[in-house]
């Protein structure tokens, strides 16, 4: 992920419970001072590996992203400047991926499942965030318990 504020990132925290037999060598070449890879061993609800991260993790705030979430190179610089101006939570646009582009039903997916995280959409107050691209203060995560650890619905039961 190239970020254009990457010097403000303690570490990113990889919480990988695939069982492809593909990804855990993708990550092994990927692993550095900055990337830390949990392996769960075995096929968990994404709550538990958000969870683990957050657990895992040095800084103040944190930023979740899914594996099959896009950010733009300016997400995380976004995520601070509303984190330092006093948002403790919130969640930041999500794009479709490129080599979705001419895929309607991805199309239609992405439109229906996140249609008010368009990033040509202005800041405003949202009660309900996605966990697939989200930020919040840890000591208010933890003091919230994290999230639910359930299959789905996590990020509305969180908000």
């Amino acid at each position: 992920m190239k970020q254009t504020v990457i010097n403000r990132i303690n570490e990113i925290i990889i919480v990988d419970s695939s069982d492809d037999g593909v990804t855990k060598d993708i990550l092994n070449r990927l692993e550095n001072d900055k990337i830390i890879i949990i392996y769960s061993g075995k096929r968990i609800i994404p709550a538990i590996q958000r969870n683990l991260g957050a657990k895992k993790a040095t800084g103040e705030v944190l930023l979740f992203i899914d594996s099959d979430a896009y950010s733009a190179f300016d997400w995380t610089e976004k995520i601070l400047e509303a984190y330092e101006s006093g948002h403790a939570a919130g969640g930041g646009s999500y794009r479709l991926p490129e080599f979705q582009s001419k895929n309607n039903i991805a199309k239609v997916q992405y439109y229906l499942q996140l249609n008010e995280f368009i990033d040509r959409v202005e800041k405003r107050f949202k009660k309900i965030l996605p966990s697939c691209n989200f930020f919040c203060d840890k000591k208010l995560f933890l003091e919230l318990g994290g999230f639910p650890e359930i299959r789905a619905t996590e990020d509305c039961l969180f908000s």
